[in-house]
């Protein structure tokens, strides 16, 4: 007859194996994070995903001088994913103080694969100099 002895598990030995386990599950969850958070994933940041994937594009109507127009933009959006665009502006490339933009702010809903339309407010400055005139707008949007 054999005998063998076999020793009884020590706390030091579950304490390690618990500790091996815990550690093995914040690295799955760590790296669960990183894949999500990256751009395109699920849960990465709107700025990183329509940064510059989204056009911007205008249309000036009822411009008169001394008066208010409106400048209608429209916000395409290629992304597979819906965008919600907080602020639209519009700035004058040369500007000769003529024409004032005031910018737009809120929740403009862009659909995956679609486009929606914000309305900013134009004002042409009561000057007989600014009759005639034309300017070059720059579009910007940020989510």
């Amino acid at each position: 007859m054999r005998v063998t002895h076999r020793r009884a598990p020590r706390a030091d030995d579950q304490r390690v194996r618990t500790a091996a386990r815990a550690l093995a599950w914040v690295a799955v969850a760590v790296l669960s994070l990183v894949v999500m958070v990256q751009p395109g994933g699920p849960l990465a940041p709107a700025q990183a995903i329509a940064g510059s994937a989204l056009t911007v594009t205008g249309d000036v109507r009822d411009l008169a001088v001394g008066a208010q127009g409106r400048l209608v933009l429209t916000v395409d959006n290629p992304l597979p994913q819906d965008v919600v665009v907080r602020r639209l502006s519009a700035s004058v490339a040369a500007d000769d103080g003529c024409l004032s933009v005031q910018p737009w702010a809120g929740a403009l809903e862009v659909p995956a694969g679609g486009s929606s339309t914000a309305e900013l407010v134009l004002t042409v400055a009561a000057d007989p100099a600014c009759a005639g005139r034309s300017w070059d707008l720059a579009y910007s949007a940020s989510t």
